[in-house]
């Protein structure tokens, strides 16, 4: 496939008894940000790891770019796993040099990735100096040395403050809408969900769902619904034809419809038979739900 960036085809890795990956599949394309999300523990490391050719899967295979791996494609792939490592001493600038020897880069680009994390102000600062937030930003900027076309994040909020998240998030959406493609592995619901475009869904090495983010939550829409006869509001949703799921929530009916069938068409339906709603809201599902459930049958 022309824009295809990445394809697993099942990987398997195990720790002795421990079985990290079980036949897990994925493919991500270009332009996309796919968030690998799952517990502790569900095999989110030890893929990516694989990925970089840091760990040897016990079976399966991928490609990068449509090709088996092979050394100069880590060129076109940044990487941030686990915490970042630097030089205490040394500025944020000098840093960054070492790093650009390291991938025969020229000093050029500095500057400007300095500009793009914000850390412009400090950039003759020793790291030590530095926040967790500025120390994650920095090791960003390392990453997109060499301009790769993808970046690979691992936790990348991970033990950082809230007004730190919120700097990361925009940081990697901002990457992003450069046509930078990003893989990033989370177990933050909220950070999978406003930041990607795609989810793959992993527990216990095992792949749950993957799609899109906006798919899972516009799916299966549920509405809130209320009358002043909720016996006749009961019945005809009973019998309508459209409903797959009616739950008591308080003074209301939660009410799971078929995805063809929308808030208007429920409203002119009920009202024909003389029923009239005193409430009527739309409620979606939120990737949080949807993870839950996943790990619960999963755990079943």
């Amino acid at each position: 496939m022309k824009n295809q960036v990445l394809e697993i085809r099942n990987l398997r890795k195990s720790y002795g008894s421990l079985l990290a990956l079980d036949d897990f599949s994925l493919q991500v394309n270009k332009g996309e940000v796919f968030g690998i999300l799952g517990p502790n523990g569900s095999g989110k490391t030890t893929t990516l790891g694989i990925l970089l050719d840091i760990i040897k899967p016990d079976s399966g295979q991928y490609a990068w770019f449509g090709a088996r791996p092979f050394s100069n494609q880590r060129a076109r792939i940044g990487a941030l796993l686990e915490q970042p490592l630097f030089y205490p001493y040394l500025s944020a600038v000098k840093n960054l040099e070492i790093i650009a020897d390291i991938k025969n880069v020229a000093y050029g680009e500095i500057d400007e990735l300095l500009e793009k994390v914000g850390l412009t102000g400090r950039k003759h600062s020793k790291f030590k100096t530095y926040s967790l937030g500025m120390k994650q930003r920095l090791a960003i900027a390392a990453s997109l040395i060499g301009k790769p076309e993808v970046l690979i994040l691992d936790e990348p909020t991970n033990g950082l403050d809230p007004r730190s998240i919120a700097e990361i998030r925009e940081l990697i959406i901002d990457i992003a809408s450069r046509g930078i493609t990003v893989l990033l592995a989370s177990h933050l619901l909220d950070e999978v969900q406003k930041i990607c475009s795609h989810v793959a869904i992993l527990d216990r090495g095992k792949l749950l769902h993957t799609g899109r983010v906006d798919e899972v939550l516009n799916s299966s829409p549920m509405l809130e619904l209320q009358a002043d006869d909720m016996r006749a509001l009961h019945l005809a949703l009973q019998h309508s034809g459209v409903v797959d799921e009616i739950v008591s929530e308080g003074p209301i009916w939660l009410v799971r419809m078929n995805k063809e069938t929308g808030p208007a068409e429920v409203n002119k339906m009920l009202t024909q038979q003389g029923i009239y709603l005193t409430h009527l809201a739309q409620r979606h599902k939120s990737l949080e739900k949807h993870f839950l459930e996943l790990v619960a049958e999963n755990h079943a």
